[in-house]
């Protein structure tokens, strides 16, 4: 029998984070007004999200990024629409980019696609047990929530500082160096209830965790 519900009732991100801690696999789909979008979580890890809101394509990203010039693109689409594969797999199969550096690009579109959904308020969703593999492709990508709201964050809202260090969660401001003063910011009580685990320089998880909150609420109290 699958799960439904309304975004408002439950935000996606928070919805997400559940089926993270009790390692759930399945299909989720959500009906927003950027339109339908199917999110496939393998033990409470995102592995593929496809939206019919438009993304930026792969070869765009890592053209952008480098390591693909235009020509080796255009190569790389002809081979695709010839031998059927994933982009991904078929510049891997060309020796056009690197496992790591197509890996990294997937990662970013498929976070980028899972937190823009998250952003919407309206909507609802309905979730369903099952198995799934990404369709056609041997190059996978599995993240976890909180590898989506920092990727996504960093893409989304133009804090690529996010990039750096993103993947070890330790970053924590200094709350001892004199540069802040905490009685002048006006935080919500679960930011200050934040900044009272932050002494003991415990991940993002143990924080989260600790605090009774989401990871969604944890990262923006951290990096804002």
């Amino acid at each position: 029998m699958p799960l439904s519900g309304t975004l408002g009732e439950l935000p996606l991100l928070e919805l997400l984070e559940i089926f993270s801690r009790y390692y759930r696999s399945g299909s989720l789909c959500v009906q927003s007004p950027r339109g339908r979008t199917e999110i496939h979580l393998d033990a409470g890890r995102i592995i593929y999200a496809e939206s019919e809101a438009d993304r930026e394509p792969l070869g765009k990203i890592l053209l952008d990024r480098g390591p693909l010039t235009p020509d080796q693109l255009e190569e790389a689409l002809l081979a695709q629409k010839e031998g059927g594969r994933m982009l991904g797999e078929t510049l891997l199969a060309l020796g056009l980019a690197t496992r790591e550096a197509i890996e990294e690009a997937l990662a970013d579109q498929l976070a980028e696609t899972v937190y823009l959904t998250s952003l919407e308020t309206e909507g609802s969703f309905e979730y369903r047990v099952s198995g799934y593999e990404p369709p056609g492709s041997k190059v996978v990508v599995k993240l976890r929530i909180d590898e989506i709201v920092l990727r996504g964050m960093a893409r989304v809202e133009d804090m690529s500082h996010l990039r750096v260090g993103l993947l070890s969660f330790r970053q924590v401001p200094l709350l001892s160096d004199g540069t802040v003063n905490l009685r002048e910011l006006d935080l919500p009580p679960e930011e200050w209830k934040l900044l009272s685990l932050i002494d003991g320089r415990r991940n993002l998880d143990e924080i989260t965790l600790a605090g009774g909150l989401t990871r969604f609420s944890t990262a923006r109290a951290l990096y804002h």
